[in-house]
C-alpha cells in the first residue's frame, strides 16, 4: 500500500509538472485555446451607441467548400434577428472568459452592418416597414403570436437557426456562410420557409439591412427585394438567397459610429 501511495503521488506530481510547462510554454491565455465550436451563445456589444445584444448566437463563417474565414455574425434571438456581421474577431471578455466582472464580450473589426434592436421580420398583422420594437422593456423576446424562436441544430459545420413566424404559421429555417467579393467576403442568408396550412403568395417580410448605409446587397438571385433593397419577402414556401456586403468606402475610412 506504501509502494502504490508513493505511485500515485508520482503520477499526480507528473501531471502537474506537464501541465505546468504546457501553459508555461503558451503566449494565449486558456479562454482563448478553448475550441467553442461553430457557434457561441454570449451577450455581445456591437458598438458605442448601440445596444447590445442581450441573447446572442455569434457564428465564425466559412465558405461553401468549409474553408474558415474572419466574417462573423451575431444573431438576436428574442428579435430573431440579425444584429451584426463584421470582419475581425471577438474580444471574449467577461466572467466566463478572462474574469471580470460587468463586462461581455464585444466585436473588434469592420462591421459590414450594425442593427438596432428591431425585429428582424415585419409584424405579419401589419407588415409595416420598417417593424418597430414591440416590446416595453428593451430586452426579452418579441410577442410569440409575431415570431418565436425555436432553436439551433448542426448539419456538419452549419448552424441552422429556426424560428416562426404568425402563430407558428410559418416556419423559419436559416444557414448562413461567407461567399468570396471583391477582395474580402460578403455575408450569405439561405432562408427556407414552410407553412403549415395551404395558403399560398408571399410568407413574412425579412429584414435584410435596414437603414445600416455600411451594405448593400450585392447577389439575389431567387430573392423578392422590396422596401428600397432592405427587405427579402419570402415565399410561402421554398428557399430563397441573399448576399450582403460592404458598402465601398474611401481609403481609411472607418466602419463609423
Amino acid at each position: 500500500m506504501a509502494s502504490a501511495r508513493i505511485i500515485r503521488r508520482s503520477m499526480t506530481a507528473g501531471v502537474v509538472c506537464i501541465a505546468s510547462s504546457v501553459w508555461a510554454q503558451s503566449a494565449a491565455p486558456p479562454w482563448e485555446q478553448m475550441d467553442y465550436g461553430p457557434f457561441l451563445s454570449t451577450a455581445v456589444g456591437i458598438g458605442e451607441g448601440i445596444t447590445p445584444v442581450p441573447k446572442g448566437l455569434v457564428v465564425r463563417l466559412r465558405t461553401r467548400d468549409g474553408r474558415p474565414t474572419d466574417l462573423h455574425a451575431v444573431f438576436d434571438t428574442d428579435l430573431l434577428a440579425w444584429r451584426c456581421v463584421w470582419s475581425g474577431t471577438l474580444a471574449r471578455r467577461g466572467i466566463v472568459f478572462d474574469g471580470p466582472h460587468g463586462v461581455f464580450p464585444e466585436i473588434e473589426g469592420d462591421a459590414i452592418f450594425r442593427l438596432p434592436p428591431r425585429p428582424g421580420i415585419a409584424d405579419p398583422a401589419t407588415h409595416a416597414w420598417p417593424p418597430a420594437d414591440p416590446r416595453v422593456e428593451p430586452w426579452g423576446p418579441i410577442p410569440p403570436a409575431w415570431g418565436r424562436w425555436v432553436g439551433l441544430s448542426l448539419d456538419g459545420d452549419d448552424v441552422v437557426f429556426e424560428y416562426t413566424v404568425d402563430r407558428d404559421r410559418h416556419r423559419v429555417r436559416e444557414r448562413v456562410w461567407a461567399q468570396p467579393h471583391a477582395g474580402g467576403h460578403a455575408f450569405v442568408r439561405e432562408i427556407n420557409v414552410e407553412t403549415s396550412d395551404d395558403t399560398s403568395g408571399a410568407g413574412p417580410i425579412l429584414a435584410l439591412v435596414a437603414s445600416d448605409d455600411r451594405a448593400r446587397v450585392v447577389a439575389s438571385p431567387e430573392a423578392q427585394l422590396v422596401h428600397a433593397a432592405t427587405a427579402i419577402r419570402a415565399p410561402a414556401r421554398g428557399t430563397v438567397r441573399v448576399a450582403i456586403a460592404a458598402e465601398a468606402r474611401a481609403p481609411g475610412a472607418g466602419a463609423g459610429p
